[in-house]
């Protein structure tokens, strides 16, 4: 039996992420069985049991094992009634041979993480449950993926049975991820290889897979930068759309037993398919098994032209035949499930003539041009949901009774409302939504959300918006409760919150909130549920009781059950709980306001020490799980005082500044992921005066960074997606700029600033260093030579860059494509006065160039 055959349940998603069947009893005492998918069961049912925990030293001895008895994991938890895994956790198939084992602190793998390839023993080092380097090969669901980290590179192989079988492998940087993607067959050959272009765009082949077993889905190709086309398979390995890119384009159309469907020929315009001749074959979407194969329509193609639409039932009989002449309908047909004409319906100018048309669930009836009556049914069923014609929209429930009626004026084949109310079919549930207008004016809109609060249960929530006469400006809006009781009911001024009623599900009154001046009773609700969020007291501004509650733990279904995890009494105290209901903070009050203890904000996750009303003491900000500190420092009455450090994601110190009496002072340091100092600057009163000083970066770039010498700035070192920026100064303004070709010390551009505008020699390298061309810039404007702009005015994505040459009063404009071609070449003469009149207008200036106009 191999390792896959162990591990169907997919529980290495879990431990990865450093959780794992989280409980929450209050002590186990009896035995817990789970099925295959780790869900808790009776014994008849189960695949694995849990025995009672055993308490060992201080933490807690967790062992799960198969139905047969085999032990399955054994670890220790810091808690009794939760699994928070520390120190040393074990993995074993069920012949008992330890496949995974793992180091764990604070509930996330920390240290060495050892899995096998075979015999093969793999070891892979974590830091804060995020991997570092080395090797290791999970199971996740149905696959099994190995990971290899090699100085900045990450390699990841997904794959079934064999890892030289069918598989795709993607490699990716931290910093840029993905830029390499290759794909392999059934027999390991090679079919498809995808590159993250520097614009992000995908060139090449992208494979996609069906899984349990591995076997491929799709190819799509991206021959252009965007995608072309894409070649589809049957679950059973038969083609389902064969698409050739060669002499010509082509696809072939196959039922799941090979039989062709059809082909259509296309040609390439704008980098996009555009039928010739032939048979196109529409397939269902859906993802169930029934769906693949199921032909949702078919069009004929002559002379690059659309010539016959079918629509097909789910059995694929024909349920409507279209006719098109010059690319415009002119006769539909329709038919039942027997073959028999049910409707036909001519068209003039694009609209419906006269006849019957039936189309998306509507029977529509026309006569000379003229709307006579329409009939909309409910989703799969003869039912009629709306009568409509000229005059008037009626609206049935399912019995057959009236719900609503809406007055209207029909023009220009539009029914502009009048009075009544309009209904709108849902998709969960019989009615989505429904407006109400009086007087040509919507004044009420009501919205139905269908949403599941457990297992096999959808419930409605609903809610309704007042609109004043003659606008769309919202005056009121009323939430309701799942039994249809008011929740909440707020009144609006000027699009600002005015007043709020709170009701509970019984439709009593339990709050009243006035937002202008902040006092009452403040109850906020977690989005389309039952359950509280927030509820807080306020006497003009000034909180006086509070409780926030957050989601809780075993979420499923839809289900929020809501935890407690901060409650504020002016009059006593604060107190803040983790998701477990654990205290992590608790402060004391003093007329009325915080005093003494430990504060916590769960909006922002900081935690500080405060003593005699004033922070005193420790900070730390944590992040969203609450097991890494981000930010930590200290408080001296209320203000920041000494080191203030910061860290990453994984735990590890980015900076340190140093702070008097809240102001930066002395020197700041950064590191890198090594804990390696890589810059420092000293601040004096607040303000850089010596040494390099690191700025934010985007996730994908290095930090930019500014050299100041004697409180001035001298140099500033950032970076694009084209390379490194190196700009020098003088007197605080910037004088120069070199720009470099990408991972590289070669000059790609310099150029020199007057007022943050280009002003004197632009100068541009080729990749070996030798100057291509420059260009003269005098106050501002282009007086000669030749300057490369960037096309992103152009919105054109053909585009990559224009070219700009002046030679006295004649300016050639060049705009070039990605593969350097010329896409566009113009000439022009300056008018003097008048400047340059046709270039102008395409959105291209030759003066007052900015540095980011320049490519």
């Amino acid at each position: 039996m191999n390792l896959l055959d162990h591990l169907k349940t997919g529980i290495i998603l879990f431990i990865i992420s450093g959780f794992f069947i989280p409980l929450s009893l209050e002590a186990q005492q009896d035995t817990i069985y789970y099925t295959i998918s780790w869900r808790t069961t009776i014994k008849d049912s189960a695949a694995f049991f849990r025995p009672p925990i055993k308490k060992e030293g201080d933490l807690f001895r967790v062992e799960d094992y198969y139905i047969s008895g085999q032990k399955q994991m054994s670890g220790l938890s810091q808690y009794e009634n939760k699994d928070y895994w520390v120190e040393k956790v074990s993995w074993y198939t069920e012949d008992g041979k330890l496949y995974q084992q793992g180091q764990y602190k604070n509930n996330r793998l920390d240290g060495a993480f050892t899995t096998f390839l075979g015999d093969k023993k793999l070891i892979a080092i974590y830091k804060n449950g995020y991997i570092k380097s080395g090797i290791q090969n999970i199971t996740r669901f149905s696959s099994a993926i190995y990971t290899e980290i090699k100085n900045d590179t990450i390699k990841e192989v997904v794959y079934d049975d064999d890892i030289s079988g069918i598989r795709y492998e993607n490699y990716s940087t931290v910093k840029s991820g993905r830029y390499l993607s290759k794909y392999y067959d059934e027999k390991g050959s090679k079919i498809g290889t995808i590159k993250t272009l520097n614009n992000g765009s995908l060139k090449g082949a992208e494979v996609f897979y069906y899984f349990e077993p591995m076997r491929v889905k799709q190819i799509s190709y991206y021959p252009y930068d965007r995608l072309l086309g894409s070649t589809d398979y049957y679950p059973n390995g038969q083609l389902r759309t064969l698409f050739q890119i060669g002499s010509e384009y082509k696809k072939t159309f196959f039922n799941d037993d090979g039989t062709i469907l059809g082909s259509v020929i296309y040609e390439l315009q704008d980098d996009y398919l555009k039928p010739i001749k032939g048979t196109e074959v529409i397939f269902s979407y859906g993802y169930e098994k029934e769906d693949f194969n199921q032909v949702l329509s078919t069009r004929i193609y002559n002379n690059r032209q659309l010539e016959r639409e079918e629509q097909r039932y789910d059995d694929g009989k024909v349920k409507s035949i279209t006719s098109y002449k010059d690319n415009i309908k002119i006769l539909q047909v329709s038919f039942d499930e027997t073959g028999k004409e049910l409707a036909r319906m001519a068209y003039k100018n694009y609209y419906p003539f006269s006849g019957v048309e039936i189309k998306g669930g509507r029977k529509s009836t026309y006569k000379e041009g003229e709307l006579v009556e329409e009939l909309k049914y409910y989703p799969d069923t003869n039912l009629v949901f709306s009568k409509k014609n000229k005059e008037e929209e009626l609206y049935y429930n399912k019995e057959g009774v009236v719900m609503g009626t809406l007055k209207v004026e029909y023009k220009n084949k539009y029914a502009k409302p009048i009075e009544g109310k309009r209904y709108d079919i849902g998709y969960n549930s019989d009615i989505n939504g429904i407006e109400t207008y009086k007087n040509r004016e919507l004044i009420a809109r009501t919205n139905f959300i269908t949403k599941s609060i457990a297992k096999d249960s959808l419930v409605d929530f609903k809610n309704t918006s007042y609109y004043k006469d003659g606008s769309y400006s919202k005056y009121r809006e009323v939430f309701y409760y799942s039994n249809g009781s008011k929740q909440s009911d707020i009144i609006f001024e000027d699009y600002e919150k005015k007043l709020g009623k709170f009701y509970n599900d019984k439709g009593e009154l339990i709050g009243t909130y006035d937002y202008l001046k902040k006092d009452g009773a403040l109850y906020e609700f977690f989005n389309t549920s039952n359950e509280v969020r927030l509820f807080k007291k306020e006497n003009n501004g000034v909180l006086q009781t509070s409780k926030r509650y957050d989601y809780g733990l075993n979420t499923s279904y839809g289900a929020i059950n809501p935890v407690l995890i901060e409650e504020t009494d002016i009059s006593c105290c604060a107190m803040s709980y983790d998701k477990y209901g654990e205290v992590i903070a608790r402060v004391n009050f003093k007329n009325k306001l915080p005093w003494k203890g430990t504060m916590y904000d769960a909006v922002s996750r900081i935690k500080y020490e405060i003593n005699e009303g004033k922070r005193n003491g420790f900070y730390k900000k944590f992040n969203y799980n609450h097991d890494i500190i981000l930010e930590e420092g200290q408080y001296v009455n209320d203000k920041k005082e000494g080191t203030f450090s910061a860290f990453n994601r994984l735990g590890q110190l980015q900076f340190t500044k140093n702070y008097e009496n809240d102001i930066l002072e002395g020197k700041s340091i950064n590191y890198d992921e090594n804990g390696k100092e890589t810059s420092r600057i000293i601040y004096k009163n607040g303000e850089p005066f010596e040494g390099t000083k690191v700025l934010s970066s985007s996730y994908s770039s290095a930090p930019s960074q500014e050299i100041y010498k004697n409180g001035l700035l001298v140099k500033r070192i950032s970076y694009t997606e084209e390379g490194k920026n190196i700009s020098t100064f003088k007197d605080g303004a910037i004088a120069q700029t070199i720009a470099y070709y990408k991972d590289s010390d070669l000059k790609r551009l310099q150029y020199a600033l007057s007022k943050n505008y280009v002003d004197g020699e632009v100068i541009r390298y080729d990749k070996k260093g030798k100057e291509q061309h420059r260009g003269i810039i005098k106050n501002y404007k282009l007086e000669s030579g030749t300057v490369y702009l960037s096309a992103y005015s152009l919105y054109d994505n053909r585009v990559a860059y224009i070219i700009l040459k002046r030679k006295n009063d004649m300016v050639q404009l060049t705009l070039v494509g990605h593969k350097d071609e010329t896409l566009f070449y113009v000439e022009e003469n300056i008018d003097e006065g008048y400047g340059l009149k046709y270039i102008d207008r395409l959105n291209i200036y030759i003066n007052n160039l900015r540095p980011e106009s320049l490519y």
